[in-house]
């Protein structure tokens, strides 16, 4: 039975801005036009639904439960959410903060276990669903699925800031890991960049990969890893942040002050001794600073960090495969083992796909016009949507082709395209 306005609650602004965006939200996922939705509910106007969902507020709050009834689903009027669950995701946040995921879970599932007596309103329905997916991923050390992906970035802006922060870093390390397209990658950064904050490493360690990565603005980067260093150091109770602002800063040294490196180096794996760190975040620090030494022509040594990245995780990144194998290359002319095994490449975009299917070619003996031709026609295409550290590899690789092709013009088109020196 419907609460009466004389029982319950009333709407505020807040809550009405809210319920305009979950209201599109749900429409949109039962694959209803608004005006369909209009029809449907017969006592608003189509003017008046798209002001709703455009976070417009309508007066009557009866307009609001109508349409939440459509969708079986009512707004909490006698237990306000946001009380209920505030300090649970704050202390969420810190283990986020803190890289507790054992606290990170058990605090989600605690959550969810005082939100499903009321899965029939709104906003629970949406925190549930939520927290159901972050239990999962902290249960599991698993990336988001495309389908979370989409849930996580169509829900993200009528949830709590606690949760936006921790949803906004798993969509940007979903982004960055599979389909790695740069495109999307600066749309979210634009989209999240005002949730900076500067006690958070862990999501600092996001914006910092942004700068470097996308914009190679190094020194800002280095910056905020020094300010996130500051801030550890003066509280002194979480050597994992520390452990990954010196992880970071070794990456970073490389470009900036590459004398510093090792120094740095030296610095994370101090850290890590302090620490429990999963496989994952070890796989990450190996095949970074097995990059740093790629970068620095250190072939042999960027090989024995990538093998150790390539051995810690059971399904590797498509980047490190990449780069493992010119790596390889680079320094006996031959292909490691990797490629000889089966690679899982479904998840990863089809750049990416295509980026490893010439190593493909390569390990098949593919002669070095058929290489060559792959690289014009099918990778330099696919390249300009990717990090210039891809340009690299593959320009070396077109490089060592040029004594059995001669086809310098090929060579000069190649460097033309990716604006290379």
């Amino acid at each position: 039975m419907k609460t009466t306005h004389k029982e319950k609650l009333y709407l505020n602004e807040h809550d009405k801005k809210q319920l305009g965006a979950m209201i599109r939200w749900l429409r949109l996922q039962a694959g209803w036009t608004q005006q369909q939705l209009v029809d449907q509910v017969g006592i608003l106007s189509l003017r008046t639904l798209i002001s709703l969902e455009q976070g417009k507020i309508v007066k009557d709050d009866d307009i609001y439960d109508t349409l939440l009834d459509q969708f079986a689903l009512s707004f909490n009027y006698t237990h306000p959410m946001d009380k209920h669950i505030e300090q649970m995701l704050s202390a969420m946040l810190s283990a986020y903060a803190h890289y507790d995921d054992e606290a990170m879970r058990a605090i989600c599932i605690a959550l969810l276990q005082s939100l499903l007596p009321y899965q029939q309103h709104v906003q629970e329905f949406f925190y549930i669903r939520i927290l159901q997916v972050f239990t999962r991923l902290w249960t599991s050390q698993e990336y988001l699925s495309s389908k979370d992906y989409q849930l996580f970035l169509s829900c993200h802006d009528f949830l709590s800031e606690s949760l936006q922060i921790m949803m906004e870093d798993a969509l940007y390390q979903w982004q960055c890991t599979f389909p790695h397209n740069n495109i999307v990658l600066e749309q979210l950064y634009q989209q999240f960049h005002m949730h900076y904050h500067h006690h958070i490493t862990r999501f600092s360690i996001g914006i910092v990969l942004h700068l470097s990565d996308k914009h190679h603005d190094y020194l800002q980067a280095f910056l905020i890893l020094k300010e996130c260093e500051q801030y550890e150091l003066m509280h002194k109770d979480n050597p994992h942040a520390l452990f990954s602002i010196y992880h970071w800063m070794s990456n970073l040294a490389i470009f900036i002050e590459p004398q510093q490196f090792e120094y740095y180096k030296e610095k994370a794996l101090s850290y890590m001794t302090q620490t429990s760190l999963s496989s994952h975040t070890l796989a990450i620090f190996y095949y970074n600073i097995g990059g740093c030494y790629y970068y620095q022509k250190q072939y042999a040594k960027a090989l024995t960090c990538y093998q150790s990245s390539f051995d810690t995780k059971s399904h590797s990144p498509l980047p490190l495969l990449i780069w493992m194998c010119h790596a390889q290359f680079c320094h006996d002319k031959t292909l490691p083992a990797c490629i000889m095994q089966k690679i899982d490449v479904q998840a990863c975009s089809k750049a990416l796909r295509d980026c490893w299917h010439y190593f493909i070619l390569k390990r098949d003996g593919q002669n070095a016009q058929t290489l060559e031709t792959y690289i014009m026609k099918t990778l330099l295409p696919v390249l300009q949507t990717l990090a210039p550290e891809f340009h690299k590899v593959y320009h070396d690789e077109l490089k060592a082709l040029l004594p059995l092709t001669r086809n310098y013009k090929q060579l000069l088109l190649f460097e033309e395209k990716l604006n290379l020196a």
